[in-house]
C-alpha cells in the first residue's frame, strides 16, 4: 500500500495480497516424541517442590517424630498408627542405620 496525499492509503495491492494478509497463521508442527518428553520433564521440574520447601517438610517430619517418641504407648495406640511405626525403635536414628 502506498500512502496517498491527504493521509489516506491507495489500495493498489492485488486482491491475492490482501487475502494473504487476512489468512490465519499456520498451525505449529506437532513436536516430536523427544521434544514432548523434554517438555514433560520441564513441566515436572516446575511442579516439584523447591529445595527450601523439601527442607522445611523434613524438619516438620523430624519434629513430629520427636513428639511421637515422647508419647506413652497408650497414647500412641490411640492414634491408629501402622504397625511398623508403632514397632519403630526410638533409640535408633536414620543416620545410624547401615
Amino acid at each position: 500500500m502506498v500512502r496517498a496525499e491527504g493521509g489516506g492509503y491507495d489500495n493498489d495491492d492485488p486482491p491475492s495480497a490482501l487475502l494473504a494478509a487476512c489468512e490465519p497463521a499456520p498451525t505449529p508442527p506437532i513436536p516430536a516424541a523427544d521434544e514432548e518428553a523434554a517438555a514433560a520433564d520441564h513441566l515436572a521440574r516446575l511442579q516439584r517442590p523447591s529445595k527450601t520447601r523439601r527442607k522445611e517438610a523434613s524438619h516438620e517430619l523430624q519434629a513430629l517424630g520427636a513428639a511421637l517418641v515422647e508419647l506413652s504407648d497408650e497414647r500412641l495406640a490411640g492414634l491408629g498408627l501402622s504397625e511398623p511405626l508403632l514397632d519403630a525403635d526410638p533409640g535408633v536414628s536414620a543416620d545410624s542405620q547401615p
